[in-house]
This record gives structure tokens, sequence and C-alpha cells, in this order.
């Protein structure tokens, strides 16, 4: 898997392409996924589906984890870097991206990551995107 960013200044927005196997993944925002378990993900969305904060992956409070040493789980270049931001560094392929709640009565929850939209042959196969915002 390589991805590749481009920052489009006209349009103020940054896109990422995905090169996976034998397709390609075209995202607008770091704010999608590729895979359905989102281990790549390495966006800043930091709300659980339920709305809940995310705690920060560095600090172990209100919740001990074992995720704070090892910036190798992690999309990110350190575990500070990580934030508070979703992700999957377990890989689980079913749940996609997660984190650990700042709400002490809830450990962790899922969070709602949205799938890249898929390109073929420079044909964008989503409703959300057209071949006209393709980057060239």
């Amino acid at each position: 898997m390589h991805r590749i960013d481009q920052n489009d200044a006209s349009k103020k927005r940054r896109s990422f392409i995905w090169l996976l196997k034998d397709a390609i993944y075209l995202c607008f925002f770091p704010e999608c996924k590729v895979t359905r378990g989102g281990h790549e993900y390495g966006g800043k969305i930091s709300r659980t589906r339920s709305g809940r904060t995310c705690q920060r992956w560095d600090t172990t409070v209100p919740h001990l984890h074992d995720y704070s040493q090892s910036a190798c789980q992690f999309p990110d270049d350190t575990v500070s870097d990580a934030a508070n931001y979703c992700r999957n560094p377990d890989s689980d392929e079913h749940g996609g991206p997660w984190c650990f709640t700042t709400d002490p009565d809830t450990r962790w929850e899922y969070c709602d990551i949205p799938m890249c939209g898929r390109l073929i042959d420079e044909k964008v196969i989503s409703k959300d995107l057209h071949a006209d915002d393709v980057p060239r």
C-alpha cells in the first residue's frame, strides 16, 4: 500500500491517493479510510460514533492501556502525533478505527470513518466524488 499526498491550493483542500493492490483510492481529505479495518487511517477525527471525545494515545488517563509506547502501531510518526485521533493500532479488520474515551465509564468505542472513493481508469465510483475532482 502506498500513499501519495497532494495539496490543491486553488481549492484549499488536501487529497490523498492510495495505491492498494490493483486498485486506486482517492480521498480528498485525510478523513477517510481505504480498507474496512482502516489501519492506514491518519486523519483527525477525534470523536466516537456516539460523540464521546477520544483520549490521547500517549496518556493512560482515564483508561490504562499499552499503546502509549510504540509508534509502529500507528500511521503517525510518533504516538504523540497520533494525539487523540481515531486509530486502529490493533488492526481490527471488522470495526475499524476506534479510540479510548475521556469518559471514565466508557473505556473505548469505534469511530465513524467514511470509506474513500475508488478510482478505476480515472472514473470515480462513488456518489460523493466526480471525475472532474480527480487531481491530474
